[in-house]
């Protein structure tokens, strides 16, 4: 009777020990601050994890990539990092239809200034050559501008007036008139110059309309506008 007491409580205590050694700890984690760190857009981060318990002492890591957060570009603005505002590439730009920007809708804008004249207020160019003297006298300018990118705008001066002399071949010929020009840049320099725009034109002729389409102007940017004497 003894020995099968004493095996039953053989059993029991074995059953005890199985019971606590096949029995999982459950951890609860903690991040340990002091050995993490976050990610850089030019080197990983880590997070380290901790058991609670101070008896089990377990650990494991995360690693957080490296790398850029890249919001997209726009009309104006490349790509950039919102962290560190890095950018990649260029601006894409505005592309324009009927003067307007089908992305953002911002207006084509161009700013040439031109000479004041009026009816009452003429500029007067004289073409010197040798003795003999053409002579003009510009009552009305304006211009126009259109383009679909803001690096290839094209701009049309329109150019009204009157042929007032020429004593170089002698009034009431027909004769080939030069009107020059120079246009200057914001920072001044130029940027278009001719002396070959011509007109065939008798003495007290009124000329309207005539145009000079130049292309390659910037958007946004300021032009300055200046006739001058092509002879001098």
């Amino acid at each position: 009777m003894k020995n099968i007491l004493l095996f039953i409580s053989l059993l029991t205590i074995l059953f005890a020990l199985c019971a606590c050694s096949s029995s999982e700890h459950l951890h609860e984690y903690e991040v340990q601050s002091a050995e993490s760190f976050e990610a850089t857009c030019e080197k990983d981060g880590k997070t380290v994890y901790k058991c609670k318990d101070e008896s089990c002492g377990y650990t494991y890591s995360k690693t957080l990539p490296k790398g850029h957060v890249w919001k997209s570009g726009n009309c104006t603005t490349p790509k950039t990092c919102d962290i560190c505002k890095k950018t990649d590439g260029e601006a894409i730009g505005h592309i324009y239809e009927n003067k307007v920007c089908v992305t953002c809708k911002q207006e084509l804008a161009i700013d040439l200034a031109l000479p004041e004249v009026s009816s009452e207020n003429p500029l007067t160019l004289k073409n010197f050559k040798g003795a003999g003297v053409s002579e003009y006298k510009i009552n009305n300018l304006s211009y126009t501008f259109d383009g679909t990118r803001d690096d290839a705008v094209t701009v049309t001066i329109v150019i009204e007036g009157e042929k007032v002399s020429d004593t170089i071949y002698g009034d009431g010929k027909d004769v080939v008139g030069k009107i020059a020009y120079k246009i200057y840049d914001e920072e001044g320099f130029v940027i278009f110059s001719s002396t070959k725009d011509t007109m065939m034109l008798k003495s007290g002729e009124k000329f309207k309309n005539l145009k000079i389409a130049l292309s390659g102007f910037n958007a946004g940017q300021k032009y300055v506008l200046e006739f001058f004497d092509y002879y001098s």
